[in-house]
């Protein structure tokens, strides 16, 4: 349930827009893709949680091409990978988009 103060949507003519993505089994038929390396995710960088700034400095000046990671709590890529060997595989796809990967 979702209660707010409309007067401000009211008045400046503004709207609500929301997307609920997908259900399960659409959910579940994407991430297939993926791991079937047929959907190459668009990630061109990935920052350091020290380095977030540069990261927002990036959006903000509209400088970046794709999208861009925050490794939080990671000291490196990679660890919350479970299938080792099918990363392996991947590999050339999952970085096509990355800058001096």
């Amino acid at each position: 349930m979702l209660e707010y103060d409309n007067r401000y949507l009211w008045m400046n003519q503004k709207t609500l827009k929301g997307c609920h993505y997908a259900n399960y089994r659409e959910a579940w038929a994407a991430n297939q893709l993926i791991c079937e390396g047929k959907i190459h995710p668009v990630l061109s960088e990935v920052f350091a949680f020290e380095d977030t700034g540069e990261a927002v400095a990036q959006v903000h000046a509209n400088a970046h091409e794709g999208k861009l990671g925050v490794r939080v709590l990671a000291p490196e890529e990679g660890l919350g990978v479970t299938d080792a060997e099918m990363r392996a595989q991947l590999l050339d796809k999952i970085t096509l988009f990355r800058r001096g990967a």
